[in-house]
């Protein structure tokens, strides 16, 4: 059994009541605390890391704060590689210049005006809900939309944006953000938070204070090489599911049919259950 983060850790103790043989695995994909959840869901969490058979977290930072007795594993967040592979044909105007900007967790609009504002020679492309904001015209606002159609935005902008309005709690989003993973696989400079400055090569910083260069920072992402290094170490889907098939407690021996006995997905039910583009 799988839980994530969220309100459906709340099933827990209902799980094991109903079948006391299940392995529940919790995949701690957010920091509570950082999401909004109430604090009963935060105490939660606390006796959930403890009593589940393994708790997989995709920042070794997401372990800190949790208590001693569990079982812990690593488990890299990961990629639909084939997907941007297979994307050929680019959405932009030919020699135009775009940044795009890819779910709304711990979304900065006002980092976004000042980008837009101080570069209007770039159009600034935002996908998700929740991104409304007083942005000049050079700014178009599409909403949610199906993964593939944001693929291409993606794969052909000039540069990635992750504006995280981040304190020290965050900087688990350093390793597990999905966006700065896609961004990299497609070579794109991001232009990010100073908490993030080092995170990974192509990591372009901002002060988030509001009182940088913002033309500046702009300019370097619009002319920074692209290095194919950028890409090194981001897994796909299947590559992830197999060190997580790997992490998995194993069953006792039973007889087959019972609960114990039954297997949890394979590499392709993992990349069905996981694929997201949110954070």
């Amino acid at each position: 059994m799988l839980l994530e983060s969220g309100t459906g850790i709340c099933f827990f103790d209902a799980i094991r009541r109903t079948n006391k043989n299940a392995r529940v695995v919790y995949f701690r994909r957010d920091r509570l605390d950082t999401i909004g959840a109430s604090n009963y869901l935060v105490k939660l969490e606390q006796h959930l890391s403890r009593a589940c058979d393994l708790v997989l977290v995709n920042s070794p930072r997401m372990a800190e704060h949790l208590p001693a007795g569990g079982k812990l594993a690593f488990a890299p967040q990961a990629i639909d590689k084939p997907a941007f592979d297979g994307c050929t044909v680019s959405p932009y105007p030919r020699s135009s210049r775009n940044a795009v900007a890819v779910g709304n967790m711990l979304f900065d609009s006002v980092a976004i005006s000042a980008m837009a504002r101080h570069s209007p020679e770039a159009m600034f492309h935002l996908f998700g809900n929740g991104m409304s904001g007083d942005y000049p015209s050079n700014v178009k606002v599409y909403g949610e939309r199906p993964f593939a159609d944001i693929i291409p935005y993606i794969k052909f902008a000039d540069f990635g944006i992750a504006p995280y309005p981040m304190t020290e709690r965050e900087l688990y989003l350093a390793q597990s953000s999905l966006k700065l993973l896609q961004y990299s696989y497609c070579l794109l400079p991001i232009v990010a938070p100073d908490l993030l400055a080092g995170a990974r090569d192509n990591v372009i910083p901002y002060d988030q204070a509001g009182e940088g260069d913002w033309k500046g920072v702009v300019e370097r992402a619009l002319i920074a090489a692209r290095d194919p290094a950028w890409r090194d170490g981001i897994l796909s889907w299947d590559e992830s599911a197999a060190r997580i098939e790997a992490e998995l407690p194993r069953p006792a021996a039973s007889s087959a049919g019972s609960p114990a006995a039954r297997s949890l997905p394979g590499a392709a039910g993992w990349k069905a259950q996981s694929q997201s583009i949110g954070s």
